[in-house]
């Protein structure tokens, strides 16, 4: 455990603000004094570990990340998010000033469209963290961005176990490429790889991306990069496989079955004959589940949203 933590012993003359996501505090003593204002925290960490915090005020302000649509369609100007703020974003509030007057008061929702001129910044509440505000550090729009890239059209379609993506673009001017992101939620994004642009080019173009490890559900966006470092994202495109190859083995069970077909750490229910949940677990793939606790029968076992039968014979 980092005791910078605790810090019920004042700072030192020459202290450093501590960031990053809070770690799990649960093995320190109830009775210490955890001191945690005054650094650069975030909600990151707080929400789990509030039990655990007795002072956490006056963090520094965090900066906004900016980006255009990539789409006329999406109107003009930048893009503000606050996702820097941390915390689940459905516990978070966002308040968002122009001008220093407040123009949009949003529950759950990080992105905030700054369509004219004016100088912004947000201000961020958590449900879970009582008495903390995070404030941005302000962002001046001084200029409309202009459409780099012209994106006609972002499809995915499965194609065996494999989704296949397409987008097609009616021009591009400073286009470096295109980074693939995909995600199992539609909130935590991975990179998953990188496709050439043309620079400057009139005329239809159109993109292909294979992605060999697809979840059941897999959200995808991209992210357009420009040469001097701009980004502009598409919006996100929902491809769902009919079916994958999850099984229950072994069928009868006793004392314990696995799950085959994961590619990440799942949670499994399972329920009797009459729908009663009788066991809840995440398992990761190659972890098997213990039934040695459940009567024999049949039983229902559901991951994500596919339903398999499995008998239990302890």
């Amino acid at each position: 455990m980092d005791l910078s933590y605790v810090q019920d012993w004042g700072k030192p003359s020459k202290w450093s603000p501590l960031g990053g996501t809070i770690p799990n505090l649960s093995g320190i003593p109830i009775s210490a004094f955890v001191d945690i204002s005054g650094n650069s925290f975030t909600f990151a960490g707080m929400e789990t570990n509030i039990s655990r915090l007795d002072s956490y005020s006056n963090q520094a302000k965090f900066s906004l990340d900016v980006a255009v649509p990539l789409s006329e369609q999406s109107g003009s100007g930048e893009l503000l998010m606050a996702q820097r703020s941390g915390g689940v974003t459905t516990n978070n509030t966002y308040k968002w000033y122009k001008n220093n007057e407040l123009v949009a008061n949003q529950i759950g929702l990080s992105n905030y469209p700054g369509f004219t001129l004016g100088t912004y910044r947000v201000e961020v509440t958590n449900s879970l963290v009582p008495g903390l505000t995070l404030v941005s550090e302000n962002y001046i729009v001084d200029q409309l961005a202009p459409f780099p890239v012209k994106l006609l059209s972002f499809d995915g379609v499965r194609h065996d176990s494999e989704n296949l993506l397409t987008w097609k673009t009616t021009s591009e001017t400073n286009n470096k490429g295109f980074h693939i992101e995909r995600s199992a939620d539609a909130k935590t994004f991975e990179n998953i790889g990188f496709v050439d642009g043309l620079g400057d080019h009139l005329g239809d173009k159109t993109y292909t991306f294979l992605d060999t490890k697809p979840y059941f559900k897999t959200y995808y966006r991209l992210k357009q990069l420009d040469w001097d470092g701009k980004s502009e994202y598409a919006r996100i495109i929902t491809v769902k496989q009919d079916k994958t190859k999850l099984s229950v083995y072994p069928n009868p069970a006793k004392n314990e079955f696995f799950v085959s077909g994961l590619d990440r750490e799942e949670a499994v229910e399972i329920r009797n004959a009459t729908g009663r949940v009788v066991l809840e677990q995440k398992v990761n793939p190659a972890q098997p589940v213990r039934t040695d606790k459940l009567l024999d029968g049949l039983y229902l076992i559901k991951v994500g949203e596919e339903t398999r039968k499995i008998v239990i014979q302890n």
